[in-house]
C-alpha cells in the first residue's frame, strides 16, 4: 500500500457516504486529513474515531475553504465528493 505520510489533504461531504470512504483510504495511508461538511456531530465523532481535523461549513459557502486553509494549512491535494451545485437553480 502506498504511504501518503506527510501529505495534507481536504475532503469536502466527508462525513458519511464516498466521502467518508476517501477519508478513510487516505487516513489508512497516513495522510493527514481534513474533513469538512456540514454536520457537525458528525464531523466530531469522526475527530474521534479517526484522528483527523475537522471544519464545519457548507461548500456552497465561499468562505468555507479559506476558513478550513487557515485551520489546515493549503492541501497537498484535495478531494470534492460535496460541491456546490450552483447549475441546479437554472433547473426548472
Amino acid at each position: 500500500m502506498q504511504t501518503l505520510k506527510d501529505q495534507r489533504a481536504v475532503v469536502t461531504g466527508g462525513s458519511r457516504g464516498l466521502g467518508l470512504g476517501i477519508v478513510e483510504a487516505l487516513v489508512a495511508r497516513q495522510a493527514h486529513v481534513t474533513v469538512v461538511a456540514r454536520d457537525a456531530a458528525r464531523l466530531v465523532e469522526l475527530q474521534r474515531r479517526l484522528g483527523v481535523a475537522i471544519a464545519a461549513g457548507d461548500v456552497a459557502d465561499r468562505t468555507s475553504p479559506r476558513a478550513c486553509w487557515a485551520t489546515s494549512g493549503p492541501p497537498s491535494w484535495s478531494s470534492m465528493p460535496a460541491s456546490p451545485r450552483r447549475w441546479d437553480r437554472s433547473i426548472p
